[in-house]
């Protein structure tokens, strides 16, 4: 069904006396009400990939999912409620990137490929759930900024123990430099993941996403393998 959501309009739901149901654990619903909450989590997805999440309202979720409006309470609060739940299935599928660094072999550039193109796959299935998680964490969200801390500090603490695998037996790079870099090096990859808009954003149409890629990868592998200069500490 196709459903054209009404401009200039907030991220918002019907107005009802009130919620019938809290968002609940989709394990507490049997099996037709999973089916229901998976189809209004999948409608959300959908209509996110072609509107801006401001413009997200119960009412077009629910007809997107061929379900009535006031079934949408039933599942979630609210459409923040339903927003968070994608957020969380994002975080849970974050295993999979932590699972490239977990593999214990292989010389930092093949850790870094792995990794890099890993990240990459993950920003493309999750990427506007992912968009709206970061925007709301700079607004200050605090159940969002949580999220996105959780995956980062996970993230960071693997990569860290990637360094001290790597780094060549008679180097000792103190642990904070090893940690700047860490944090220099993640930012500009997290940056670079949603490489949609990226490249037009900062001026440079004419550079492949290979390139960056290629890039991305090289300058990972040398922190990876604490190729880190003496001036740095």
């Amino acid at each position: 069904m196709n459903w054209t959501l009404p401009a200039r309009t907030r991220i918002r739901s019907a107005r009802l006396p009130a919620p019938l149901v809290k968002a609940r654990d989709a394990a507490a619903l049997g099996r037709k009400g999973s089916d229901t909450r998976r189809r209004l989590l999948e409608a959300a997805r959908a209509l996110l990939k072609s509107h801006s999440y401001v413009e997200l309202t119960s009412i077009a979720i629910s007809l997107a999912a061929g379900r009535s409006a006031p079934t949408f309470y039933n599942y979630f609060a609210d459409v923040n409620e339903l927003i968070l739940a994608l957020c969380d299935e994002a975080t849970d599928d974050f295993d999979r990137v932590m699972d490239s660094l977990r593999i214990d072999e292989g010389a930092a550039l093949e850790v870094a490929e792995r990794f890099i193109d890993a990240y990459n796959d993950y920003w493309e299935v999750h990427d506007a759930i992912l968009s709206i998680r970061n925007l709301e964490s700079d607004r200050g969200n605090v159940r969002y900024r949580a999220m996105r801390q959780r995956t980062s500090q996970r993230l960071r603490s693997d990569l860290q123990k990637v360094v001290r695998r790597l780094q060549p037996a008679n180097t000792v790079i103190p642990q904070a430099v090893i940690d700047a870099h860490i944090l220099v090096i993640f930012a500009a990859i997290q940056r670079f993941a949603a490489r949609k808009t990226v490249l037009s954003e900062e001026a440079v149409e004419n550079l492949a996403l290979g390139q960056v890629r290629s890039a991305q990868i090289s300058l990972l592998a040398s922190v990876l393998r604490g190729d880190i200069t003496r001036h740095d500490y």
